[in-house]
C-alpha cells in the first residue's frame, strides 16, 4: 500500500500519523504472531498424528500375529519384535512432541505479548481459560473440564 505524504503537515497531524503507523505495525506483528502460532499448532498435530498412525499400524500387526492360529502370544517372534519396535518408537515420539510443544508455547507467548490492548482474545481471556479458570464471553461462562 502506497502512501503519499500531504504537502502541509502541522505538528498535531504528524504525531497522529506516527501513532497510526505504530498501531498498524503492532497489528501486523500480531497477525504474524498468530500465523506462526497456527503453523506450530498444525505442525505439532501433524507429527503427533503421524506417530499415532505408525503405532496403530504396529498394534494391528501385533494383535494379528499374537492371535494367529488361536494361540495367545504363544512362541511368536514377530509379535515380540514388533512390540519392541513400538516401545522404541515411543522415545522419538515423546522427544518430538516435547520439542514442538516448546515451540508452540513460545509462539503462544509471542502472540499474547503482541496482542493489541483490550482485545482479550489470547492474552487475558484465552490464557485464563487455558489455566483452567472460568471465563465469561458474551454473558456465557466457560471452563475447561478436567
Amino acid at each position: 500500500m502506497l502512501r503519499f505524504p500531504s504537502v502541509t503537515m502541522d505538528k498535531k497531524s504528524l504525531t497522529k500519523n506516527k501513532n497510526m503507523e505504530k498501531e498498524e505495525m503492532n497489528l501486523e506483528k500480531y497477525k504474524s504472531a498468530l500465523g506462526l502460532l497456527t503453523f506450530e499448532a498444525q505442525f505439532l498435530w501433524t507429527i503427533f498424528s503421524t506417530f499415532l498412525l505408525v503405532h496403530s499400524i504396529l498394534l494391528g500387526f501385533i494383535m494379528q500375529s499374537a492371535f494367529k492360529d488361536n494361540h495367545i502370544f504363544g512362541n511368536n517372534v514377530a509379535s515380540f519384535v514388533s512390540s519392541i519396535v513400538g516401545l522404541v518408537l515411543i522415545f522419538p515420539w515423546y522427544g518430538t512432541f516435547k520439542r514442538n510443544s516448546g515451540f508452540y508455547e513460545l509462539r503462544m507467548a509471542q502472540t499474547r505479548e503482541s496482542e493489541p490492548e483490550n482485545w482479550n482474545l489470547v492474552a487475558s481471556t484465552g490464557q485464563k481459560f487455558a489455566e483452567g479458570k472460568e471465563v465469561e464471553v458474551d454473558k456465557t461462562k466457560f471452563k475447561i473440564s478436567k
